[in-house]
């Protein structure tokens, strides 16, 4: 955690962020082996959302870290019950479905599809 001198040192000094490959890449690891997200790398790294985003399409091996992180994030999360017997079942259900997808549904079906092409979905689906 920053104090509040040093957030507001942080956001008032107007310099630009620059992308460091192996400090960045380093703190997508460290923060998402610990099960953190996205606003956990971006207050660490002290950048905005718009800046990340624009890092991942700019940066390829930062986008491929991204993918590696986001499946040690979801390791981590995926053994908390087994490890945590008394773990709050509510809250790690909607992690694991906002986060990573879980019981989401796979088959996406066009509304205004025909039968034939709504078959061909699911099974794509399977």
């Amino acid at each position: 955690m920053i104090t509040e001198d040093d957030f507001i040192k942080r956001y008032t000094a107007g310099q630009p962020t620059k992308y460091d490959k192996k400090k960045h890449i380093r703190l997508l690891f460290n923060v998402f082996s610990e099960g953190e997200g996205v606003a956990a790398f971006l207050d660490e790294a002290s950048i905005s959302k718009q800046t990340f985003y624009d890092w991942l399409k700019a940066h390829p091996e930062f986008a491929e870290a991204y993918e590696g992180a986001i499946n040690c994030s979801q390791r981590k999360w995926e053994t908390y019950p087994k490890n945590n017997p008394d773990f709050n079942f509510p809250y790690w259900s909607m992690i694991m479905r906002t986060r990573f997808g879980y019981g989401k549904p796979k088959v996406r079906i066009v509304k205004d599809a025909t039968p034939i092409a709504r078959m061909n979905a699911i099974w794509e689906g399977l």
